[in-house]
């Protein structure tokens, strides 16, 4: 039999380093958060924060942390716009009591009315 020489390159494997188990858990609770707005925003950056160092020391995404650098991506502008929609509910909440005086019960109805 002939010592043939076959010169093949294996398939690539999939990278899941220990870090692309946490940027994908950062991630999924980043989006989680995100309708809080402000834990959402802070998950968000460091989900990106450990992507960025995944992509440094692995290459290119691959697996969860591929995933985890999705979510991230989607729920840092989602709790941006949050933190914008809760700073004008709190704004509205605190000029119904304002306008409601509340100096007497029949004007709490303004108070209820702005929190629902």
């Amino acid at each position: 039999m002939d010592n043939q020489n076959y010169n093949y390159t294996p398939a690539p494997q999939v990278v899941n380093a220990p870090d692309a188990k946490t940027v994908m858990i950062l991630g999924i609770v980043a989006l989680a958060l995100a309708e809080l707005g402000l834990p959402g925003l802070i998950l968000a950056i460091i989900a990106k924060n450990k992507a960025k160092q995944w992509s440094a020391a692995y290459g290119p995404f691959t697996g969860m942390a591929k995933v985890g650098n999705i979510l991230a991506r989607v729920a840092l502008p989602l709790s941006i716009v949050m933190m914008v929609v809760w700073a004008i509910y709190c704004i509205a909440i605190v000029a119904a009591a304002i306008m409601a005086g509340l100096d007497g019960a029949a004007h709490y109805s303004y108070l209820a009315a702005a929190l629902l």
